[in-house]
């Protein structure tokens, strides 16, 4: 509720901010100044988010902005580019704040490890079961691989919390294993990637998040409040009594809606997928490629989804379903010379 929603809008903003720009040429100063705080707090706010926002930029400067737009926007966005540098690599290191971990990216390594040895236990060889286990919990890896996150797998890694340098030098061995075992078992390969994130674009049922991992995946609706724990620096919340009815009224009617025919549509992210996969192919059929640029967040927070450890998670997809009304509108528009 609170990174995810307020990176969401800061990527809607930054979306909507750069189809005008490819639209109706650069803003004014203002203008700029609001399109680079957009693109700082979406780079932030989430860690994946400078990758989708870095992508998104340099394809906008170079196939969607023209003219002056293309150099007054880009400026923007390489002063924005520039802040998120210093933030990262100078004021959060002098603060003392350092990245332990060098293993977030390697969810969809581990699960293909994980369903290999589950799958193909006969014919791995002593060396790449060795491997492996340098870095996993091999032996109960095929009982702790869930097809839809990896956190179970994930969290057996041997070297978690010993530092980024010693995670790094395990981890690049066991990449030069997870390639070679790769070349092996290629299917195994892709079927452990499908199974973790084919809710994000098949019509696949939704999944039961209360049968997953710490219930994560698909969508949770949380409306109890509930103590953390006895910690003062932990939130505490407390509620109105008299107002226990409404909530009970509030939440049977958000609980309901996954279970209202066309309504629970929208709370299937392929939806929103191929309805973005439809407007973008409208504007390539009409030639409109340089609008195609403002896509491209939505496309690489597609891939984000893809290669995350949970599958069908609805708010890792938030930032999609925010950007899709307003892609879908720019879609719609004639082309800009028509409207002059």
């Amino acid at each position: 509720m609170g990174k995810d929603t307020l990176y969401a809008v800061a990527l809607l903003l930054f979306t909507v901010r750069t189809a005008e720009i490819i639209r109706f040429g650069a803003p004014k100063a203002r203008g700029l100044v609001a399109y680079a705080a957009f693109a700082v707090l979406a780079c932030l706010l989430r860690t994946n988010g400078l990758y989708v926002v870095l992508g998104a930029a340099v394809c906008a400067v170079a196939f969607g902005f023209r003219g002056k737009a293309r150099f007054s926007a880009g400026g923007a966005l390489a002063a924005a580019f520039a802040l998120v540098f210093a933030f990262n690599n100078g004021l959060v290191p002098a603060l003392g704040i350092q990245d332990e971990t060098a293993s977030g990216l390697y969810s969809v390594c581990f699960q293909q490890s994980a369903r290999t040895l589950r799958d193909h236990a006969d014919t791995v060889t002593p060396q790449e079961y060795a491997e492996i286990d340098r870095v996993l919990d091999a032996a109960n890896l095929p009982e702790l691989y869930e097809t839809n996150i990896s956190d179970p797998v994930k969290y057996t890694f041997r070297q978690y919390g010993q530092g980024r340098e010693a995670e790094t030098a395990a981890l690049t061995r066991y990449r030069q294993t997870w390639l070679s075992m790769f070349k092996k078992y290629p299917l195994t390969y892709l079927e452990a990637f499908v199974a973790g994130n084919c809710g994000y674009y098949a019509f696949t049922p939704k999944i039961d998040a209360a049968r997953t991992y710490h219930a994560q995946g698909g969508i949770r609706f949380v409306f109890e409040t509930y103590d953390l724990g006895e910690n003062p620096l932990y939130l505490h919340t407390t509620q109105i009594g008299a107002l226990s009815g409404v909530r009970m009224l509030l939440a049977a009617y958000a609980r309901g809606w996954r279970r209202v025919p066309i309504l629970e549509l929208l709370l299937y992210c392929p939806v929103y997928t191929w309805l973005l996969t439809a407007a973008a192919f409208s504007l390539l059929r009409r030639r409109r490629f340089r609008e195609l640029a403002a896509f491209i967040p939505a496309l690489l927070s597609l891939g984000v989804c893809a290669l995350s450890p949970v599958n069908d998670y609805f708010r890792y997809f938030l930032p999609i379903v925010a950007m899709t009304i307003p892609l879908l509108a720019l879609a719609k528009e004639p082309a800009a010379r028509e409207t002059l």
